[in-house]
């Protein structure tokens, strides 16, 4: 609501483009938000790197290390 009556207030031709913009940005995100819901957004899960760094054949078997400071872990092949 302040963008709008920001909008009335930056004169008559740059409002009314602040305007018309303001309502085809609200259908926009309207129509994104039909496809793309806020619920279905992934929530990304609490990880431990010193526990995968210390067992990795625990978190399944492959070749991947999170510790970027140690040069052996860095795979630049």
């Amino acid at each position: 609501m302040s963008r709008m009556k920001s909008a009335f207030t930056w004169g008559s031709v740059v409002g009314w483009w602040a305007l018309f913009y303001l309502v085809m940005e609200s259908i926009c995100i309207f129509i994104i938000d039909i496809f793309y819901p806020e619920s279905d957004i992934d929530v990304c899960k609490s990880f431990n790197t010193f526990q995968y760094n210390d067992t990795v054949t625990e978190f399944g078997d492959h070749k991947f290390y999170v510790d970027m400071k140690n040069p052996e872990h860095l795979n630049l092949k």
